[in-house]
C-alpha cells in the first residue's frame, strides 16, 4: 500500500501478520509513543512488536516503547528545531527552524533521508532536506526558500454563477410575495480545486417554511 507517495503498511494489518506467524526481520518505528499512541490495543501491540528482529526507533524521547523495542534509538528534534513544509486545511506553507537541533537530535526528514541514501540511494538523490522539499514543491512553482520567504500560499478560488429556475406560481410584480420565491436568484459557488464544477447552487427565500429548504436550483448553461 502507498499513501501520499510514501510506502507504508497499515498498523493493524502488521499486527495480524505477526500474530499469524509471519517473521519480521527488521522494523523501523518513527513516531511518538509507538504502542500507546499508534494502536487501539497497546498491550497486544507491545507483545507482538517484541517478536520483530533488529529494530530502530526514532522518537522525541526515550519512551517506554523505545526502551522495550529499540536496538538503535535515534533522537528526533522538535518542530522548533527543524525546517519543514505544511499543506494543512488549504494553504501551502514553509517554515524554518527557530533554534539549532539540540544534542545529536535530527529532524524526521533528515533521519529518513540519511537512512534512505544508505539503503536505497537511487530513490533519495537529494543532498539535503531542502533539496527534497524543492522536489515535493515542484508542482507549486516555488522552491522551499522562495516559499519560506513569502510564508504561505493560498490557491486561487474560481467562482461560477448559478441561477434558480423560474417558477410558475411566482408572485406578480408588486406583490409582497407571501413567502413565494422570486423568479430568479443568483448565487456564487466556489470551485474547490482544478476541474471541480463547484457546489450546487441553492436558493433561499424569506418567509418560507425552513423545513422545505434548501431547495436546489439548476445552473443555466
Amino acid at each position: 500500500m502507498t499513501g501520499m507517495g510514501y510506502p507504508y503498511a497499515h498498523a493493524d494489518t502488521l499486527l495480524d501478520e505477526i500474530e499469524a506467524g509471519r517473521s519480521v526481520e527488521c522494523a523501523w518505528y518513527q513516531g511518538t509513543g509507538i504502542t500507546a499512541n499508534g494502536f487501539a490495543e497497546p498491550r497486544r501491540a507491545g507483545a507482538l512488536l517484541k517478536r520483530t528482529g533488529f529494530s530502530v526507533v526514532a522518537d522525541l524521547f526515550m519512551s517506554p516503547a523505545a526502551e522495550e523495542l529499540a536496538d538503535v534509538f535515534l533522537p528526533v528534534c522538535t518542530c522548533l528545531e527543524r525546517r519543514g513544509i505544511r499543506n494543512w486545511w488549504y494553504q501551502l506553507a514553509a517554515f524554518d527552524r527557530v533554534i539549532e537541533p539540540l544534542g545529536e537530535s535530527r529532524s524526521d526528514m533528515e533521519i529518513v533521508l540519511r537512512a534512505g541514501k544508505l539503503m536505497a540511494p537511487e530513490h533519495f538523490p537529494w543532498s539535503d532536506v531542502t533539496g527534497w522539499f524543492d522536489h515535493v514543491l515542484e508542482p507549486s512553482g516555488y522552491s522551499w526558500s522562495e516559499l519560506e520567504a513569502v510564508g504561505w500560499l493560498m490557491p486561487g478560488t474560481e467562482y461560477r454563477k448559478g441561477f434558480s429556475t423560474p417558477r410558475k406560481d411566482r408572485a406578480p410584480a408588486g406583490d409582497n410575495g407571501q413567502g413565494r420565491p422570486p423568479s430568479r436568484s443568483m448565487v456564487f459557488t466556489p470551485s474547490l480545486g482544478s476541474g471541480s464544477p463547484g457546489l450546487p447552487p441553492e436558493t433561499h427565500h424569506r418567509g418560507q417554511d425552513p423545513g422545505v429548504f434548501p431547495r436546489r436550483a439548476q445552473e443555466r448553461g
